[in-house]
């Protein structure tokens, strides 16, 4: 199985006494009217019972920004770390910031964002990182020129403690300009779609359980910052949580071991297919709707999203939670179902492993066919 890889660049830095993207693929037609087992049973789900999230009132939560009462320089030691996939010309990416606190004192994170040949990215934010630790500050967006190489200023705004526990700000501090290459977009590749084959239905649908309790209370703990009725912020907790939380492990060499939710949470480790059960699992616990798509060589989940018409603001507020981050997802004539590939994607929405981003929204890159496995709970 395989998983997209993620660039990383690391950066030192030592200071002595630092839109939204809407995009849609080809409609994939009608999944449904599937087979269930070996008695030729036909089986149509009602519209009415797939769940979509709803937009909740909730606001993505930082720690307090703490007040600035020292007005001499307390000296900080810093590491930025930069998270990335292949960047493609003329099209919305995103880089994943991290920093590490090296020096002795605590640092506080209250924005950042990259300078580049298309303007500026700024998002505001809260993280108070202690000595030794670090900390993924976020996601930033930003439009790749139509040119073979191009470059950002990464930046953030920085307090640092001093030795008597007040506050310097340090204000804007930035790294090292970062040089970076783009391929051009690919040409759209047309995929066969096939729909619940009942081999694999059955095989899928034996493992995705959003019933089990500790699948339940391992959910219901990842989302608890955004309590209530089932929402998109409870939806992002959710692949936030498996992301960080579930190491990617490779199955031994010829073996596809399909684990259990239940064995990936208490492993703390998987390969695609792991992350895709589990995934959905969580998203079947809390209420959501939820399928499995399979290709040559990958496995992810996806969640719906509600009608085509009607899943615009649940997009927007996706990608306004990732810092405008393009969103990516499928579309059928039930409506629109969001990536959920925990696997290799840095968030909720983006892309599949073994796939781009082109001109008219996304495509597969060498793959044969697709799979589309729908959970039957």
């Amino acid at each position: 199985m395989i998983r997209k890889a993620l660039l990383v660049i690391i950066i030192l830095a030592t200071v002595s006494l630092a839109a939204v993207t809407l995009i849609l693929t080809p409609t994939l037609g009608n999944y449904f009217a599937l087979i269930i087992g070996d008695d030729g049973v036909n089986y149509s789900p009602d519209p009415g019972d797939l769940t979509p999230p709803i937009i909740s009132g909730h606001e993505k939560a930082f720690e307090k920004k703490p007040v600035a009462r020292s007005t001499i320089p307390s000296g900080y030691e810093i590491e930025s770390k930069y998270f990335y996939g292949k960047f493609y010309q003329n099209s919305d990416e995103v880089i994943e910031m991290q920093i590490s606190n090296l020096g002795d004192n605590a640092i506080f994170v209250y924005g950042f964002g990259l300078k580049g040949p298309n303007g500026i990215s700024k998002y505001d934010n809260g993280y108070l990182i202690e000595a030794g630790d670090s900390e993924k500050i976020g996601l930033v967006a930003f439009e790749v020129p139509g040119k073979d190489q191009f470059s950002l200023t990464p930046y953030i705004y920085l307090m640092a403690q001093t030795e008597s526990n007040n506050w310097y700000d340090y204000g804007l501090q930035e790294f090292k300009t970062l040089e970076f290459e783009a391929e051009r977009a690919p040409a759209e590749v047309q995929n066969p779609y096939y729909s619940n084959p009942p081999h694999y239905f059955k095989m899928v649908n034996d493992r995705v359980n959003g019933t089990d309790p500790l699948v339940r209370t391992t959910a219901e703990s990842a989302s608890s910052k955004y309590s209530g009725e089932y929402n998109i912020y409870q939806l992002c907790s959710l692949f936030d949580y498996l992301a960080t939380n579930v190491e990617y492990v490779s199955d031994p060499n010829e073996s596809d071991y399909w684990a259990t939710p239940e064995e990936t949470i208490y492993a703390g480790t998987g390969d695609c297919e792991d992350y895709a059960f589990l995934m959905a699992s969580m998203v079947e616990s809390v209420g959501g709707s939820s399928r499995i798509y399979l290709t040559d060589d990958h496995a992810f989940a996806a969640a719906y999203l509600g009608k085509t018409n009607e899943t615009d603001e649940s997009i927007e507020a996706i990608s306004e939670y990732y810092n405008s981050a393009p969103v990516y997802y499928f579309t059928d004539s039930y409506g629109s179902w969001i990536i959920l590939d925990a696997s290799s994607g840095m968030y909720a929405g983006d892309l599949p492993a073994g796939a781009a981003p082109i001109s008219t929204g996304w495509t597969f890159l060498n793959q044969t066919n697709v799979t589309v496995i729908d959970v039957y709970q």
